[in-house]
């Protein structure tokens, strides 16, 4: 069985161990380049989260943010266009309700640890697998 609690304990002191800030942007900014257009779902950071607002400002694309309204219940997707957003559950923080829903085409999520089975643990609700609801053909 696996000891997540120790697992996120471990993968926190990593990151506060010295996480560079620089190459998270550079990496992210060049794992968006080639989708130039495309919707991208990313995230706001809450608490020490790796911070994805740069590499998300300079997208070439639309810009949703996750709606979290419960733990463990589908995210939906709103546009974001740089507005100020309202609090949420869990510590989050989204687009508020008038704000079109909207589908991605490709998402940037704030995982703690990645299991070797494919599943993400992120902080707001706990497995970020399978919260995601596709919309359409090539939402993910």
């Amino acid at each position: 069985m696996t000891d997540k609690p120790a697992l996120r304990a471990q993968a926190l002191a990593a990151r506060a161990a010295g996480g560079d800030a620089a190459a998270l942007d550079r990496h992210l900014r060049a794992a968006l380049a080639p989708h130039a257009g495309a919707a991208l779902a990313g995230y706001w950071p809450i608490r020490d989260e790796a911070d994805p607002r740069p590499a998300m400002r300079a997208h070439d694309g639309p810009l949703l943010l996750p709606v979290v309204t419960a733990r463990d219940h589908p995210l939906t997707f709103r546009l974001w266009r740089g507005e100020p957003l309202e609090p949420g559950p869990l510590g989050t923080a989204h687009p508020r309700p008038a704000v079109p829903k909207g589908c991605r085409a490709w998402s940037s999520c704030p995982w703690r640890v990645m299991t070797r089975r494919g599943t993400a643990w992120a902080m707001a609700g706990g497995s970020m697998t399978g919260r995601c609801r596709r919309c359409g053909r090539g939402g993910r």
